[in-house]
């Protein structure tokens, strides 16, 4: 198990050339507007993009290989890396 908190720690940790390393993600969907969510969504190989932590708990992640920005909640990761986040 892992906490939020060192989560993020480990989501900001850049390689030696000082860019973002890949991680592993294990999210629920939600969207309050449309009422829609609860799948789950498996994102193998992301890097962080946000910079700082917003005021709403939001990160944007990027799977590599693309050009796509995934949002995401804090409180809607299931699982970093394989470890179950508390």
């Amino acid at each position: 198990m892992i906490k939020v908190q060192e989560m993020v720690r480990q989501m900001r940790l850049t390689d030696a050339r000082g860019k973002p390393r890949a991680f592993s993600l294990l999210v629920c969907t939600a969207n309050r507007q449309k009422k829609t969510g609860g799948r789950i969504l498996d994102l193998p190989k992301v890097r962080l993009l946000t910079k700082k932590r917003q005021s709403e708990r939001y990160l944007q992640v990027q799977p590599l290989g693309t050009k796509d920005v995934v949002k995401l909640h804090l409180d809607l990761i299931l699982y970093f890396n394989n470890q179950e986040v508390v």
